[in-house]
């Protein structure tokens, strides 16, 4: 059986927060590959910050590592500070190790109120996995519109396939603009938490 010393070892998360530009340099590359990937198959990641390595560094302020034993980034959470910590994206390598990562950083995430996010699709579903029944964790579209005062949230066709998928959230979904196109999605966790 394994000791938490031997855990410790094998899993580490790293926090890089806007003075740790030299440290988001070293792994942008990677980083930047990895949410590539992992936003290929629903057309691409549509926020800005995204465009290239070199912007995630300068308008990602805070970057959630999880590496291996050797220092291998194999998970990766990213955040902007929009009405507290939001988290914007998040990827793995593919691994059992990256998914595993990604998967304590949500927990953590939801289990310690630090953060919020919008979420959809397969990040969705990968939550419900995670956490099983999200509805205590949810938001309602009052509340995700009160998050973010600046935008215009509307109200989901009823055919919308997120409804179809996930109908214990229905009332929960909402569309708005991201990058000049509609997206459905919903909000989970807890706005107003700063990035420090």
């Amino acid at each position: 059986m394994d000791t938490f010393k031997d855990f410790i070892l094998q899993e580490r998360f790293k926090n890089l927060l806007p003075q740790h530009e030299d440290e988001k340099h070293k792994h942008a590359d990677h980083v930047f590959n990895m949410v590539q990937k992992a936003y290929h198959h629903i057309g691409g990641i549509h926020g800005s910050g995204f465009k290239n390595p070199a912007d995630m560094v300068k308008n990602i302020p805070m970057w959630k590592l999880h590496k291996d034993s050797s220092g291998k980034v194999r998970g990766v959470a990213l955040y902007k500070d929009k009405t507290g910590r939001k988290r914007v994206a998040m990827a793995s390598d593919g691994s059992d190790e990256g998914k595993a990562g990604l998967a304590n950083i949500i927990k953590g995430d939801i289990s310690q109120k630090r953060s919020h996010a919008e979420i959809s699709g397969p990040s969705l579903s990968f939550h419900k996995k995670q956490i099983g029944d999200l509805r205590p964790h949810v938001l309602s579209r009052a509340a995700a519109q009160k998050a973010m005062p600046g935008e215009r949230l509307g109200v989901p066709h009823p055919d919308d396939p997120e409804l179809a998928r996930h109908p214990e959230l229905k009332h929960h979904f909402y569309t708005r603009d991201i990058g000049g196109e509609t997206h459905t999605k919903l909000m989970i966790g807890t706005p107003g938490k700063r990035i420090k």
